[in-house]
């Protein structure tokens, strides 16, 4: 890759590089027609057609990866499980089957030799060596590859007489904003798995591994905080409510706490967030820290994508009583309740005088975890009570994650949209998800934030679409 790029450098026009692909289109034969930079290769007729961009809302999750698709005023969430109905449809188990040969596949094959599991705690864990990263590139191709599919097939009656131009935006597993090198790795990972989704066999359900190239340009690919994501969720709801508000999403790997404020300022809706962490407590921790007690060497662990088996089926399959594995949590709920005490009070010293801290905050609860009796019980029972003893006036009260009126998603209850809440908040513009203020940002004293360039650019200018705000092209500077 490098000596092709310094072949062009040095000869420009000489080299056999394909040019970059940046959008498709649906002819009225539903076949997919990719163009190129170059505008001389551009039909007339496709020329006249009018553009429009489709933001890919990318959940990347440690059990299962979702999707929302937004363009032209739509929001789908895209069933991306061919092999479920219902909630489960719209969740595609983030893992990949190994067959005989070394081929690769979501599905299970007949002759399965082995199962990756841990695609996203590799990235976490600081473990991204070669062959990692081409499974998760392998991956990640085939839910860019499925979302494309399905869109081009079931909604070619809204998108048919457009041109299609793609942006990305992936959820980051931190609360730190200034994460530049995770940031940097799920972008390089992005835009390496767009090309290689233009490069799949026919099969769409088999796929093997080869070399890959960048074809996507960097700019159209953006990566937030997972939990930025979500509060994006929560404001566009028409059920939200104004004031202080708790959010813990609880995934297979980390549980997620912000703080944040729904409130106008001067006239304009402003979301701060007072405080945030995310930390390792999901449900596959759990099951370690529980399986660390096992009697025998039978070695049994929950896949991630399974649901987390109940304290009696615990104390079974270790072979000990349900006493010691409820004892053996005990430790395990300290950490969870540090990590929201931490929050709460860091929020509390920043907005003491907020009237909602004597009326009771409302705690949401999110994510596949959300399901699971154990943090159900530590949060809207234990948190709650011991926030309640403890007198220093930070009530919180349960709620719950309110519907996604405008996310299409036939089939999906209204109680599990918050399963979607991280996809749906990413299809969102990068700039609207950039205007949620972080913890560093946020002038306790005056209730603003200062002003900050544009998300995509940082100002520089740039290729992007017209920006909303100043109608220029990337050059940004608004107050937030």
């Amino acid at each position: 890759m490098i000596l092709k790029r310094i072949f062009e450098w040095l000869w420009p026009g000489k080299s056999k590089v394909d040019e970059p692909r940046t959008t498709e289109r649906i002819n009225d034969a539903n076949s997919i027609t990719e163009q190129g930079y170059d505008s001389e290769k551009i039909d007339r007729n496709e020329a006249a057609k009018e553009s429009v961009q489709i933001i890919i809302g990318f959940d990347f999750g440690t059990a299962f990866t979702k999707v929302v698709l937004h363009g032209a005023g739509y929001k789908f969430a895209v069933p991306l499980n061919d092999d479920a109905q219902g909630t489960e449809g719209f969740l595609l188990p983030t893992c990949l089957y190994e067959c005989s040969t070394g081929n690769l596949s979501v599905k299970k094959p007949k002759d399965c030799q082995k199962i990756h599991t841990d695609l996203k705690m590799k990235i976490l864990d600081g473990n991204l060596d070669n062959d990692t990263k081409r499974r998760i590139i392998i991956y990640i191709a085939h839910v860019l590859r499925k979302s494309r599919d399905w869109l081009m097939t079931e909604q070619k009656g809204v998108y048919g007489n457009n041109v299609l131009k793609w942006a990305i935006n992936i959820g980051l597993p931190t609360e730190n904003y200034e994460n530049e090198r995770l940031k940097e790795t799920y972008i390089d990972l992005v835009e390496e798995a767009w090309y290689e989704s233009t490069n799949f066999p026919e099969s769409k359900d088999e796929v093997v591994l080869n070399d890959v190239e960048r074809k996507l340009h960097r700019d159209m690919i953006n990566a937030f905080p997972e939990f930025v994501a979500q509060i994006q969720g929560y404001i566009n709801s028409t059920q939200r409510e104004s004031g202080i508000h708790v959010l813990a999403d609880v995934g297979a790997g980390t549980i997620d706490v912000t703080v944040f404020i729904v409130h106008q300022h001067e006239g304009e809706n402003r979301h701060p967030i007072l405080a945030a962490q995310v930390q390792k407590f999901g449900t596959i921790h759990l099951a370690e820290s529980r399986c660390k007690q096992q009697k025998g060497q039978n070695g049994w662990r929950p896949s991630p994508q399974d649901q987390l088996p109940s304290c009696d089926e615990f104390a079974k399959r270790l072979g000990v009583s349900v006493q010691e594995v409820e004892n053996l949590d005990e430790e395990f709920k300290q950490g969870i309740y540090r990590q929201i005490n931490s929050c709460l009070q860091h929020a509390h010293e920043s907005q003491p005088n907020q009237g909602d801290w004597e009326s009771g905050v409302p705690l949401m609860l999110c994510g596949g975890g959300a399901r699971v009796k154990f943090y159900e019980t530590v949060y809207f029972q234990d948190v709650i009570d011991l926030q309640k003893r403890a007198r220093h006036g930070r009530a919180l009260r349960k709620s719950r994650f309110p519907e996604l009126g405008d996310l299409n998603t036939p089939g999906l209850p209204k109680q599990d949209y918050d399963r979607l809440s991280v996809a749906y908040g990413l299809s969102f513009d990068a700039l609207n998800i950039g205007e949620i203020s972080h913890p560093s940002a946020f002038d306790a004293k005056k209730n603003t934030v200062p002003k900050r360039t544009c998300s995509r650019c940082r100002g520089s200018g740039g290729i992007h679409i017209t920006c909303p705000k100043c109608g220029g092209r990337g050059f940004l500077s608004i107050s937030a």
